[in-house]
């Protein structure tokens, strides 16, 4: 078994096993001020039927999985990933492309799921200057790095930083302002980091133990990324499996 294939396979199991028609089974629980009981959020699927996330009815837990449920988008084939990266002159890291050959486009992954190539170059996308330009940008860091300076003003900031702002992919949404992406070139190509530029956070690598591995701080690449987040959510359908007899 290939590893492109263990990755199938166990979205496949969690499509099986978790049970989406929860978030329909029941009412919108309001309080009289129209408040969701205890918390929670509504939010419509893709047919404009409301969906309601609250810890008293127990799913909160499908509330970053709802919409992709563990759907990944169709396969690329090898002309239109090459046509991509010859677009852009880039070469994707070896992992993440064997995702997209093998597994699927988009679609089901930590955070809000996967961004598609071109969704992707959306988000790196900066005014006036081509998507290429700022993917062959080198990318420097080997650590936690603040893009801005609070001693100086915006402009006087976006003067020193634009040079180095590039050389990844953002291709998912962790909320917020959160962004993981995809390092293309320098000694961290082929890891992930969480852009946070947004809130002024910052960019900074992810490890093993970000994704459970407790005390391993090595940078964590793609496919152990993936792989990770896909063995907790199978660990986590399990225990409320067990939780409800």
């Amino acid at each position: 078994m290939t590893t492109m294939q263990t990755l199938t396979e166990k979205l496949a199991y969690l499509r099986e096993h978790e049970d989406f028609s929860i978030l329909y089974k029941r009412k919108k629980p309001l309080k009289k001020d129209g408040q969701v009981l205890h918390g929670g959020y509504f939010l419509k699927d893709s047919q404009g039927r409301w969906v309601v996330f609250n810890k008293a009815l127990g799913n909160e837990h499908l509330m970053w999985t709802w919409q992709h449920q563990y759907q990944v988008g169709p396969r690329l084939t090898e002309s239109q990933v090459s046509d991509f990266e010859r677009q852009y002159q880039i070469t994707l890291p070896d992992d993440y492309r064997r995702f997209l050959l093998e597994v699927g486009h988009g679609g089901a992954g930590p955070g809000y799921g996967l961004y598609t190539l071109e969704e992707g170059l959306y988000y790196a996308s900066e005014e006036d200057i081509p998507p290429s330009d700022i993917l062959q940008r080198p990318f420097p860091f080997t650590e936690h790095a603040c893009k801005y300076d609070r001693t100086l003003s915006a402009e006087e900031n976006l003067k020193i930083t634009a040079p180095v702002y590039g050389g990844f992919l953002p291709f998912a949404y962790g909320g917020c302002t959160d962004y993981y992406v995809l390092i293309l070139n320098g000694p961290e190509r082929g890891n992930i980091w969480m852009e946070s530029y947004g809130s002024d956070g910052g960019i900074w690598p992810l490890t093993y133990e970000f994704c459970g591995i407790v005390g391993d701080n090595r940078h964590i690449g793609f496919y152990e990324w993936y792989n990770l987040w896909l063995d907790r959510q199978i660990a986590d359908l399990h225990e409320r499996i067990m939780a409800m007899g």
